[in-house]
C-alpha cells in the first residue's frame, strides 16, 4: 500500500503522472515539468504507446493516473523534484544524500540538479573531504575525488604525525587507514581506498576512481594469457555437441551435461540455430582457450577432478566458472585454493571475499600477519568494497601489535633487524643449513651476543660457527605457541558484502 508525498506533490487534480518511490510513496507530478527538466523523461513520454485494452496488472492510481516506479527512495526523489519545480530549492545538508540526488540527476540527465549538487560537493571539500571523496569515487567524478583528497591531506597531515610515515602509529586510530576512512566508503572499492591511503602517506599525482595503469600494475591473476598448453583433446563417447575454444580446439561433449552444469551454457545451447545443424554435431564457440575449458569440462562429468597446482590456474578457472554460473566448479576451486603451491594470501583474501567465502578469507588474512601489507596492491581490490580492506588492515595492525608485545616480553628488544623494527616477525630462517622456522628477533639476540656478529650485516647468510641453532629453533617453536595464544581472540571484522 502506497502513501502520498508532501505538498506540492500531493495534488491529485492538476497532475498527469505519478512517480512511485522505492519505499512506496507516490509523487503526483506534471509531465511537462519533467520533460523540461529531463531529456530522459522527455524521450520516455514521447514514445508512442501501442493502442490496447487496459490490462488488470497495469499500475494506475485510484484517479486513473499512470504510475511509474523508480528506484529512488522518497527523500531523494523529493529533493530531486523540488529542484526541478519552480519553488524554493531544498537544503540538502547531508553529503551522502547529496551523492544520492546527484546520482539520480546524472541518470535522468537533469542539468539543474547536477549543477546544484556538484556545487554542494565543492562547498564541502574543506568541511567533509572524506565524505565528498567517497561520493565522488562512487559516481566516478575524478576531479572532485582529487580535490577532496588534496583537501583532506593538507589538513590532516598537519594534525597527525603518523600520516607522513615518519612516526609509527602505536594505536589503530593513529594509522592512515583509520584516519582516512568514513563509513560510507563501503560504497567505493578497496582499490580506491588503497589509492587514497597511498596518496595521503606519500603524495604525488594519481587517480582515485580507477587505477592508473601507468603506475599501478593492472593485470589480474585470472588473465587468460600465458597459460600452459591444454591436454590434446577432450572427447566423451556418444557426444552430441562440439565446444570450440578461442584457440580453435574442438571439445566433444554432451548437450544435457552442459545444460545441467550451467544455466548460461544451457541458454547458449538453446540459442544455437537448429536449422543450420547438419549430420555433424552443432558447434558452441566460447571465448576461453582450451587450457581453461578442459578442466572446466572435467568438472561437469563424474570423472577425476583436474589437477590445479598454482594460483593462476585456480583463479582463471574460478573466473570462468563464475561467468558461466557453474557451482560445482566454483566449489572445487574453493577447496583447492589452500593447497596451491605458489599461493599469494593477499590476493587470495580478496578473491575469497569477492565470492563470499568467509572461512577462506579468514584463513588468508591469518597468513598475512607476518608480512607488511600496507603498500601492496592487487587488481582484485577493485571488486570488493573499501570496508573490507579497512577491516583487513585493522586486523593486521592488531595482530602485529600483539606479536610485537609477545616477542618483546619473551625475547627482548633487539632492533638490529629491520623486520623487528617494523613490527614484522620474519618466519624464514636466515641460516643456510636450517630448514626450520626461526623468528628474526631470536636470531637478532643470538647475533647480538656473538662478538663476531658486530662485523656482519643483518642480512649476512653466513652462520656463526659457534652459535648452536637447535635452542633457537626450540625457542622459536615456543614463541610460535605464545603468539598463537595472544592472537586467539583477534577477529577479522569485515562485512563480506557492502552494507
Amino acid at each position: 500500500m502506497s502513501s502520498v508525498a508532501q505538498a506540492p506533490f500531493d495534488d491529485t487534480d492538476d497532475t498527469d503522472i505519478v512517480l512511485r518511490s522505492s519505499d512506496k510513496v507516490d509523487f503526483y507530478v506534471v509531465r511537462v515539468i519533467l520533460c523540461l527538466a529531463s531529456p530522459f523523461f522527455k524521450t520516455l513520454f514521447s514514445l508512442k504507446q501501442p493502442s490496447r485494452t487496459p490490462h488488470p496488472d497495469d499500475t494506475t492510481t485510484a484517479e486513473g493516473i499512470p504510475v511509474i516506479e523508480v528506484p529512488e527512495n522518497a527523500q531523494t526523489l523529493d529533493h530531486l523534484l523540488r529542484i526541478c519545480y519552480p519553488i524554493l530549492d531544498p537544503v540538502v545538508a547531508d553529503i551522502v544524500e547529496v551523492g544520492n540526488v546527484l546520482e539520480s540527476a546524472l541518470k535522468y540527465d537533469m542539468e539543474q540538479p547536477i549543477k546544484l549538487m556538484k556545487k554542494a560537493l565543492r562547498d564541502a571539500f574543506n568541511v567533509e573531504p572524506l565524505q565528498v571523496f567517497a561520493v565522488a569515487c562512487r559516481l566516478g567524478l575524478e576531479g572532485q575525488a582529487i580535490s577532496a583528497a588534496k583537501s583532506f591531506r593538507a589538513a590532516a597531515i598537519l594534525k597527525h604525525d603518523t600520516l607522513s610515515g615518519k612516526f609509527p602509529a602505536h594505536e589503530w586510530a593513529q594509522t592512515p587507514a583509520a584516519l582516512a576512512y568514513v563509513p560510507n566508503m563501503n560504497a567505493i572499492s578497496a582499490g580506491a581506498f588503497y589509492r587514497l591511503i597511498h596518496y595521503v602517506r606519500w603524495g604525488g599525482a594519481t587517480t582515485f576512481c580507477e587505477p592508473d595503469t601507468g603506475v599501478i600494475p593492472a593485470r589480474p591473476l585470472n588473465d587468460l594469457d600465458d597459460l600452459t598448453p591444454p591436454p590434446p583433446s577432450f572427447s566423451q563417447p556418444d557426444s552430441d555437441l562440439i565446444v570450440r575454444s578461442s584457440d580453435n580446439v574442438d571439445l566433444h561433449v554432451h548437450t544435457l551435461v552442459l545444460s545441467l552444469a550451467s544455466p548460461i551454457l544451457h541458454k547458449r545451447i538453446s540459442d544455437l540455430d537448429v536449422h543450420s545443424r547438419s549430420s555433424t554435431s552443432p558447434v558452441l564457440a566460447l571465448d576461453e582457450p582450451a587450457a581453461v575449458l578442459v578442466p572446466l569440462l572435467q568438472l561437469c562429468y563424474p570423472i577425476d577432478d583436474p589437477e590445479v597446482k598454482d594460483s593462476r590456474s585456480a583463479s582463471t578457472l574460478l573466473a570462468v566458472a563464475s561467468k558461466y554460473k557453474m557451482p560445482r566448479a566454483m566449489s572445487f576451486v574453493q577447496r583447492s585454493l589452500r593447497s596451491c603451491s605458489d599461493i599469494d594470501p593477499f590476493r587470495m583474501f580478496f578473491t575469497a571475499v569477492a565470492h563470499g567465502w568467509n572461512s577462506e578469507a579468514e584463513y588468508f588474512a591469518s597468513r598475512l600477519i607476518h608480512f607488511v601489507i600496507e603498500d601492496v596492491y592487487v587488481p582484485e581490490m577493485e571488486s570488493v568494497p573499501a570496508n573490507v580492506y579497512h577491516g583487513l588492515l585493522k586486523y593486521h595492525f592488531e595482530c602485529q601489535k600483539r606479536m610485537k608485545k609477545t616477542t618483546y616480553s619473551n625475547v627482548g628488544a633487539y632492533p638490529r633487524l629491520r623486520a623487528l623494527e617494523s613490527g614484522c616477525v620474519v618466519r624464514r630462517s636466515i641460516f643456510r643449513d636450517s630448514s626450520e622456522m626461526i623468528f628474526a628477533p631470536i636470531v637478532a639476540r643470538a647475533m647480538a651476543f656473538d662478538k663476531a656478529a658486530h662485523d656482519r650485516t643483518p642480512h649476512d647468510s653466513r652462520t656463526p660457527r659457534h652459535i648452536d641453532i637447535t635452542p633457537l629453533i626450540n625457542e622459536s617453536k615456543m614463541l610460535e605457541l605464545e603468539i598463537e595464544n595472544a592472537l586467539a581472540d583477534v577477529k577479522l571484522d569485515v562485512s563480506l558484502s557492502p552494507s
